[in-house]
């Protein structure tokens, strides 16, 4: 018959080793979560690299096994979103932002990356909203890229004197962007102020030397303005900038211009 000391001894030594197995059991969890963290920080970080060099499917691969790991972080959606926006898959991309603002809803550049994936598929209403809660958040970097994206879901629901307020806004906040200045020139183009919106393809072509559209609609304006020479300059700058042969709508953009150019030429 056992004393009760020596029961109670025994109790102690089972409580002593269940403790140290738990410590070690626990030690290991922790072990393996730093681990997989640190594996998904590879992951993620090898992805937006990714992104930057427009290696989208590769990069969408890293940000897939870096959700295997922390499938909490939001910044992993994010970059998925980017991914998948830019590969043209915009619902798959939607769902990824969403999911990354659903884990941390202080996030204004996806509220903004949202409205640009919805831009792309024409539901108007969504652009709005979302661009809204991007520029509702006051440390937000890039304010005139969510007045732009307001700008085009105007545009979209045909609504032109709020596009043009929009696109002015951005150039505030940016006055060399030159797609607010492109869109700016179309609107006037549309309204028949062909001076007004050579001024705006001009803006835009000192932003960016390359901007075949912006080169074509300033033709467009100056043959309206009965300035043939520089029409002539503006339709023969896009016929340099864009190779002979490029298909789809670039080569239709210089097929457009090189029959301007022959009209000018008669």
């Amino acid at each position: 018959m056992c004393s009760y000391g020596s029961e109670r001894a025994k109790t102690l030594v089972i409580v002593f080793a269940c403790s140290i197995f738990l410590s070690a059991a626990s030690g290991c969890a922790g072990r393996a979560k730093v681990e997989r963290e640190a594996r998904a920080r590879v992951h993620r970080a090898t992805g937006e690299a990714l992104i930057s060099k427009g290696q989208l499917d590769a990069a969408l691969a890293e940000f897939e096994l870096a959700r295997r790991d922390t499938p909490d972080d939001y910044a992993i959606y994010f970059g998925r979103g980017i991914s998948l926006q830019g590969l043209g898959r915009m619902q798959e991309a939607i769902t990824s932002y969403q999911k990354s603002l659903e884990l941390n809803p202080k996030q204004p550049l996806v509220y903004n990356s949202l409205a640009a994936a919805y831009l792309k598929i024409g539901q108007w209403e969504d652009v709005l909203v979302n661009a809204k809660l991007a520029l509702e958040d006051t440390e937000f970097e890039y304010p005139s890229a969510a007045q732009y994206n307001m700008g085009m879901a105007h545009l979209g629901r045909g609504d032109l004197d709020s596009a043009e307020q929009a696109f002015k806004l951005a150039l505030e906040t940016f006055p060399k962007f030159d797609r607010a200045h492109f869109q700016l020139g179309m609107l006037q183009e549309r309204r028949g102020t062909a001076e007004v919106a050579a001024k705006h393809f001009e803006e835009a072509i000192k932003a960016n030397k390359g901007y075949v559209e912006a080169y074509y609609h300033l033709g467009v304006a100056y043959m309206k303005l009965g300035v043939k020479d520089l029409a002539h300059m503006s339709f023969r700058r896009v016929t340099e900038l864009i190779p002979a042969g490029t298909p789809a709508e670039p080569g239709q953009l210089r097929a457009d211009a090189a029959k301007m150019l022959a009209v000018l030429e008669k």
